[in-house]
């Protein structure tokens, strides 16, 4: 599921159609080529269907369900993103489907949160899905791949702003899962706040072909992979164990391990958790191991892990300040 980080630029401002604004993002891109298309063009939304007026503009990411634009809002001047996924089209058929997408959408909307992702609306218009979210920036991902692992303090300011926006969900009356932490779903804002994006309902849209089933194992647990257990919290501790290794080395989740390794340690081929780079910080390590636990239940919650050593003294640190 990750996105390929592409340069930004407004396409050209010109008049196109609704039919031709519906399918901008029929064409699937490869996430993994490094660059994607501009959008072909630019557009006002129609007045009747779509919640605001907005034109689109480029084209800079690419998900395993559909494609992400900048945007304008020709009301008041925001910028925002545009994440369009293609229905299934039994789904974009089915008004008891349609609702369902629409009532997530609306609970997504009602999170507030400095380390979650701003969900601003959403409009369902033929068989495309329309999300608008706060325009952030680049992905944790990206930003590991052109600066390298973090270190000390900053390891910790991002950890804890992870576990803050995971904290924030797992404790909302009922809990939310958020199902697809990973570091290529969480963003970085220009202070170095990462945000939580891209929450999971994917059985709604339509899956693209260039899914990669090593991607899509990398962060799951093993719980998940079992089916005995997505709807849980727990789940998103793991994956956030991951994310934690991910930022102190600079490598992916299993890093070496072969996909059919993958594949049998996550159906119960592991007696303890999975092995971890010998380079890893101690305090890391440590809360990474608690994390990274085979049984769920074995795993402590997020509000639990922001008293580990590392992550605590994130706490009070400011921008430029010491600890």
């Amino acid at each position: 599921m990750a996105f390929a980080q592409c340069k930004i630029s407004l396409a050209s401002d010109v008049e196109s159609t609704t039919t031709a604004s519906r399918s901008l993002c029929t064409t699937a891109v490869s996430p993994t080529s490094g660059s994607c298309r501009e959008a072909a063009s630019a557009l006002d939304s129609p007045a009747g269907g779509f919640s605001m007026r907005w034109r689109c503009g480029a084209r800079f990411a690419d998900g395993s369900h559909g494609c992400i634009y900048r945007a304008f809002n020709l009301q008041t001047g925001q910028i925002f993103a545009t994440k369009v996924h293609a229905m299934k089209e039994s789904d974009s058929a089915d008004p008891l489907n349609r609702k369902k997408v629409a009532d997530r959408l609306a609970e997504l909307e009602e999170l507030r949160h400095p380390n979650i992702v701003e969900h601003l609306g959403h409009d369902i218009a033929d068989v495309n899905l329309y999300i608008y979210l706060e325009y952030v920036g680049g992905s944790l991902q990206a930003m590991l791949q052109e600066f390298g692992p973090f270190r000390g303090q900053m390891l910790g300011r991002v950890a804890r702003g992870v576990l803050e926006g995971l904290a924030y969900l797992h404790t909302r009356e009922p809990p939310v899962v958020h199902g697809s932490v990973a570091s290529c779903n969480i963003l970085v804002s220009e202070e170095g706040q990462p945000k939580l994006q891209c929450f999971q309902f994917s059985r709604h849209v339509a899956p693209r072909a260039h899914c990669a089933t090593l991607e899509t194992l990398s962060w799951m647990a093993p719980e998940v992979f079992q089916k005995q257990g997505s709807d849980r919290t727990e789940a998103d501790i793991w994956s956030a164990g991951w994310v934690i290794v991910e930022m102190a080395t600079g490598e992916a989740p299993w890093a070496g391990a072969s996909l059919d390794q993958i594949r049998f340690a996550l159906g119960g081929g592991l007696l303890a958790g999975p092995p971890l780079p010998t380079h890893l910080p101690t305090a890391a390590r440590a809360c990474a191991a608690a994390c990274l636990q085979p049984a769920a239940d074995s795993r402590p919650t997020a509000r639990a892990l922001l008293e580990a050593e590392f992550v605590a003294c994130a706490k009070q640190l400011g921008p430029f300040g010491l600890c």
